[in-house]
C-alpha cells in the first residue's frame, strides 16, 4: 500500500512550522491581518511603523493551518486564515495593537477587479 505522500516534506517547510508554533506559544498577541489589496509600498511602511512592537509573518496559508494544529488555540482561528493573510505577534495587549494599527489607517483607492466588501450607494445629485 502506497503512503499518501510520496515525497518528502522539505525541511525548511518543517522548519517555518516550527518556528510558528513557537511565536504563537511565546507572544501574548496573536493577529491576523488581511492583506488583500494592500499595495507593496503601504505594507512596508506598515512594517517599518511596528517594528519595534511586532513580528510581521506573511506565510503560506497551509503552512499555517499545520502550524495551529499543532498548537492549542481554538480551531475556529482557521476560518480567518485566507491566502492574503499577515500574522502578526507581540506581547503588547490586543487593544493597544489594534489602536496603533487603527492610527496608522491610510485610505487607497479602488483598483479595477477589486470588490466591495459592502455595498456602495451613490445619492442622486446635480
Amino acid at each position: 500500500m502506497k503512503s499518501q505522500r510520496e515525497k518528502e516534506i522539505p525541511k525548511y517547510k518543517l522548519k517555518q512550522v516550527i518556528d510558528l508554533e513557537n511565536l504563537i506559544k511565546n507572544n501574548r498577541t496573536f493577529m491576523i491581518c488581511s492583506i488583500k489589496g494592500l499595495p507593496g509600498k503601504q505594507f512596508q511602511d506598515i512594517k517599518k511603523k511596528l517594528r519595534d512592537h511586532v513580528k510581521i509573518k506573511v506565510i503560506k496559508k497551509n503552512l499555517v493551518l499545520r502550524a495551529i494544529d499543532n498548537t492549542k488555540i481554538d480551531e475556529k482561528v482557521k476560518d480567518y486564515i485566507q491566502e492574503s493573510s499577515a500574522l502578526l505577534f507581540s506581547d503588547m495587549e490586543l487593544f493597544e495593537l489594534s489602536g496603533i494599527l487603527s492610527e496608522n489607517t491610510v485610505p487607497v483607492g479602488a483598483r479595477i477587479g477589486q470588490l466591495a466588501p459592502e455595498d456602495i450607494e451613490i445619492e442622486p445629485g446635480p
